[in-house]
């Protein structure tokens, strides 16, 4: 399996580090489950993200941590889930894309 995962990897681009941070795989998905393809060659649709997560219930998760502002209860409305969550690389908070004034309430961590 590691040696599978080492060659998807370079396939795809990645080190090895980022190999074996992958969130998805982690709780045992596959590639075919967001890219439809075993050996993906490029990024599934922002939409599949939603046959498993809900953006409201995703809302009031944040909301339990206590995330003010809530990042997915946006002023912007539902933005893509790929603006700021990423599986082969770091995520980042969309946020701050605007908000650039270094204001510590969108220095949340992203997951």
């Amino acid at each position: 399996m590691k040696g599978s995962l080492c060659l998807l990897a370079l396939l795809i681009g990645l080190t090895n580090a980022q190999a074996f941070d992958l969130k998805h795989q982690a709780r045992g998905l596959q590639c075919e489950s967001c890219h439809k393809v075993a050996t993906p060659t490029k990024k599934p649709k922002a939409r599949v993200c939603e046959t498993c997560h809900s953006y409201d219930d995703l809302a009031q998760r944040s909301e339990k941590k206590g995330l003010v502002p809530n990042p997915h209860q946006s002023h912007a409305g539902p933005i893509k889930c790929v603006l700021c969550h990423h599986e082969h690389k770091p995520s980042e908070s969309y946020c701050v894309s605007c908000h650039t004034n270094g204001d510590p309430r969108f220095s949340f961590k992203v997951p």
